[in-house]
């Protein structure tokens, strides 16, 4: 049941700011309401919902403040990733090359395919998951699952525009190369780059669709100019 609700909330089926109905809940799952409320407290860790005490539990809103944040502690997350993992010198990289390898193949799901979006974020955020895998350090990977259902909400999100996975798969191909070939430096900043590139499309979309809020609840339009953060 929990996972149900959950990819209700990551694949917005359930709307951020949404209020959950117990007794809705209840009867679509078939479970009582005391079961319910623990998939509640756990979704609460998750940061998926939120209790408001005499008011209910919401799904958490989406906001651009939240987006650099988790976006921010992702790339420094998988840059000390890189760095364990290159000196380490002796990683098997096979499942990163598989990983790209898949990528390639996936269909791009339909926008009423809710399961097919599960999937195929998946198969392609697979190279960042594994790459906290890979460190084999058992802090990081808590910290970076840590982000995972959040993180998917953004990226479901992302992916849906058009155009993202080549794009995706070419920085994967260069970034396994440069991590191959033990260079760390070249590798986190292609990395650093690659993550907040798709992070300035993901908030641009965002606030073209009216999909966040600001702090005082009203819709946040788009800006008239933006800069784009580069590297060199």
């Amino acid at each position: 049941m929990i996972q149900m609700l959950r990819l209700e909330i990551v694949t917005g089926q359930l709307t951020p700011g949404s209020k959950l109905n117990e007794i809705d809940l209840s009867d679509r799952y078939g479970v009582s309401r005391p079961p319910l409320r623990e998939a509640f407290r756990r979704l609460e860790n998750e940061k998926l919902v939120v209790t408001i005490p005499r008011k209910g539990t919401y799904v958490t809103k989406l906001s651009i403040e939240d987006c650099m944040h988790v976006y921010f502690v992702r790339h420094t997350l998988e840059c000390a990733a890189i760095d364990v993992i290159v000196e380490k010198k002796d990683v098997d990289l096979t499942v990163l090359r598989k990983a790209i390898n898949q990528e390639k193949s996936i269909p791009v799901p339909q926008a009423d395919d809710v399961d097919g979006q599960m999937n195929y974020y998946l198969d392609i955020a697979k190279f960042h998951w594994l790459l906290s895998e890979l460190s084999g350090n058992v802090w990081l990977m808590h910290c970076y699952q840590s982000l995972g259902s959040t993180l998917m909400r953004y990226q479901i999100i992302y992916y849906a525009i058009p155009g993202t996975r080549e794009p995706a798969i070419q920085d994967h191909t260069e970034l396994l190369s440069l991590i191959a070939s033990g260079e760390a430096q070249k590798a986190k900043k292609l990395l650093v780059s690659h993550i907040l590139e798709g992070r300035d499309k993901l908030i641009a979309k965002m606030r073209a669709n009216n999909m966040v809020e600001n702090l005082n609840g009203h819709a946040e339009l788009p800006p008239r100019n933006r800069t784009r953060r580069t590297f060199e």
